[in-house]
């Protein structure tokens, strides 16, 4: 939602700091940890209660709690009712910090708005684009020390690219993004690298295009040596993509240093009834019908005795990571042994394999690779443009 969504705060009297004010993401946060009750440890939290505005500033913490009629807002020892909840940054370069229970402690740019759904709490953070991509690059290459500052340009162009050609994908939920994979990992401050940032910064307003149009830009973690067609995993995509590539040079496969280039792991057909039939179910064989030219399984038949589901590769590895965890089926480009009761799993990269290979994008930017240069090769005939220039 790239407008401005201060409107509901000026029934509050806030008054936004100017970033507020301008474009915005929202992105609910938090929504895993079901949270009920929250500590706002730094921030002005304003909201409205019995037709008056109330405004807790340097009153020290603030507690949220959803209730049964509505939110209880206690502050200062008073306790109060209310419908919705603004917290906003004292500072436009501090954050709103949240507490929840359990030694979760998070802090976020922009504001955040706050309201009662079901028995918990629904945290939106309005947030400037580039601040937001600050911390989805530094969540995206958190599994580096050091990561390289080519390889963080490449990853911030492409987030960009990702959240502009996808704004609204919560829009059933009147929000634009997760803060999980499903959308791009978003952790707020604490997620922020000096280095991911300063990439933002330089390659601020540049995105991904293809034939003249924002590209769809999908990215994974690992490719396991070939990248995947976009229409081979999702079949109804169906505007013009990059083709697949090869992810590798004459003697060496540029993401083979992640820990996820080859895997293993064995499920019973117990575990696996489970995952696609439901409980006492138990799998007695896995069929792959076809292949796709990387190697990913396009379909597989899944048969629990006269029970029968055919399905594409992807929502095999999809469903099965939900239900049996995300470190068992980590990729669709796999082989499947049977013995007995038991089904082991040989296989090759992590995630959907389309697009930008993070290991591998890395492995170039250590061999010399430029920004640009990277995204050329895992996009071939894509440009890097102004985002302003670009037809959405």
């Amino acid at each position: 939602m790239l407008i401005s969504h201060h409107v509901w705060l000026i029934a509050f009297g806030a008054v936004l700091p100017a970033a507020a004010q301008q474009q915005q993401f929202t992105v609910r946060i938090l929504e895993r940890f079901q949270p009920k009750k929250i500590e706002i440890l730094t921030g002005i939290v304003e909201f409205s209660a019995a037709d008056k505005v109330i405004c807790a500033k340097d009153s020290g913490r603030v507690v949220i709690q959803a209730r049964d009629d509505g939110m209880e807002v206690l502050s200062c020892d008073c306790v109060y009712r209310t419908s919705a909840v603004c917290v906003i940054a004292e500072e436009e370069d501090c954050g709103v910090t949240v507490n929840l229970p359990g030694n979760v402690c998070r802090s976020y740019r922009g504001y955040l708005e706050i309201r009662k759904e079901g028995m918990i709490l629904k945290i939106l953070n309005h947030i400037p684009p580039e601040d937001y991509l600050k911390s989805v690059v530094g969540s995206e290459a958190g599994q580096w020390k050091e990561p390289e500052p080519e390889f963080l340009k490449a990853q911030a162009i492409i987030a960009r690219t990702w959240a502009y050609h996808n704004p609204e994908r919560h829009r059933n939920d009147n929000y634009d993004f997760c803060d999980l994979t499903h959308c791009q990992v978003y952790g707020g401050i604490n997620s922020e690298t000096p280095s991911g940032n300063h990439a933002v910064r330089a390659t601020s307003e540049q995105v991904l295009t293809f034939n003249g149009k924002l590209l769809d830009a999908y990215y994974t973690s690992t490719c396991g040596g070939a990248t995947s067609s976009a229409s081979e995993v999702w079949v109804d995509k169906c505007e013009e993509y990059p083709e697949p590539v090869r992810c590798c040079g004459s003697n060496i496969f540029f993401c083979q240093k992640s820990p996820h280039f080859l895997w293993n792991t064995c499920l019973t057909g117990d575990q696996l009834g489970r995952a696609f039939f439901g409980p006492g179910a138990i799998v007695t064989a896995l069929d792959i019908i076809n292949r796709s030219s990387s190697g990913r399984v396009l379909r597989i038949r899944v048969c629990a005795g006269a029970l029968k589901r055919d399905m594409s590769g992807e929502d095999f590895r999809i469903i099965a990571g939900r239900v049996l965890g995300w470190n068992k089926i980590k990729s669709a480009s796999f082989s499947v042994t049977e013995k007995g009761n038991l089904f082991y799993f040989s296989g090759a990269g992590l995630g959907h394999g389309v697009g930008m290979c993070q290991y591998g994008a890395m492995e170039l930017a250590r061999c010399g690779r430029h920004a640009e240069q990277i995204l050329s090769f895992y996009y071939p005939g894509s440009q890097v443009k102004n985002v302003r220039q670009v037809t959405r």
